[in-house]
């Protein structure tokens, strides 16, 4: 009896990766791509007409990064599994995917050698991280004391961060400007941040925008 299919869904804003990966997976018969997202939005619209098994992103991604995304897909679909690739090996880095509900995190220099053991072992039922990362997996030592951004403020900073105007952020989140620029000024009050550079800064150092 041949087992069933795994459906997978590849999501990173450079194609050429994305090509990288398919060659990867479409080495093994039990693994078919259904679809391909260039930004984590796009992916998150993908999961839901799709209904991959697993999905496959990049952390850093245009419009919403990998990590956020993982959260949303799995909010929307909590039987579609996560793999974030990552050049970030930080603790915070890692917490921060699986406590979005990512259950694999793989550095990327190791995705080739990594990918297909960390979804097979994610069908098995258990989370996969990077054995260099390994030790980072226990979310009980994440620390609380530093406040928190919610979803909506992350999705504002990542798309300023990325050099969208308010006008612009406003549009793809179907908010008022007068909306964002209340986010604006709340997020950088909370964050202590002293100008719109640190803001930034702090959007690379979580992901949220590439360098």
């Amino acid at each position: 009896m041949q087992s069933e299919r795994i459906k997978i869904l590849l999501a990173d804003d450079h194609k050429i990766v994305r090509e990288g990966l398919k060659l990867v997976l479409q080495k093994h018969d039990r693994f078919v791509i259904v679809g391909e997202a260039s930004d984590g939005r796009e992916a998150v619209e993908k999961a839901d007409d799709l209904s991959p098994g697993i999905v496959v992103m990049d952390i850093g991604m245009p419009s919403l990064s990998g990590t956020d995304a993982s959260r949303q897909i799995r909010r929307n679909d909590p039987s579609i599994k996560t793999v974030i690739l990552s050049n970030y090996s930080d603790r915070q880095h890692v917490i921060g995917a699986l406590d979005a509900g990512a259950q694999g995190y793989v550095i990327k220099v190791s995705a080739v050698d990594e990918l297909i053991t960390a979804i097979e072992t994610i069908l098995l039922g258990h989370t996969y991280v990077s054995p260099s990362i390994a030790l980072m997996a226990d979310a009980c030592g994440r620390d609380l004391s530093k406040p928190k951004l919610s979803e909506r403020e992350r999705e504002v900073v990542q798309l300023l961060a990325d050099g969208f105007s308010n006008k612009e952020v406003a549009s793809q989140l179907y908010l008022s400007e007068q909306t964002v620029q209340t986010h604006r000024k709340k997020i950088m009050k909370k964050m202590g941040f002293d100008s719109f550079a640190a803001m930034v800064k702090f959007a690379v150092r979580e992901g949220l925008t590439p360098m």
